[in-house]
């Protein structure tokens, strides 16, 4: 049986919504992956280097 013209354009429809939402979700993680490096980063260099407490592990 054929598809109708609705089906196929349903299905281009839903393609692209899929498409779209992974796109916004890969930008999510990298955003949050990068902003957690800058935090552990900052939190590395603060006087005394390179030395962590439990609290500010938590606090990151």
């Amino acid at each position: 049986m054929e598809e109708s013209v609705f089906e196929r354009l349903l299905s281009k429809i839903q393609k692209f919504t899929v498409l779209v939402l992974a796109g916004m979700l890969a930008v999510v993680v990298l955003l949050s992956t990068a902003h957690l490096g800058v935090l552990i980063a900052q939190q590395v260099w603060m006087p005394p280097r390179f030395l962590f407490s439990v609290d500010s592990l938590l606090e990151i």
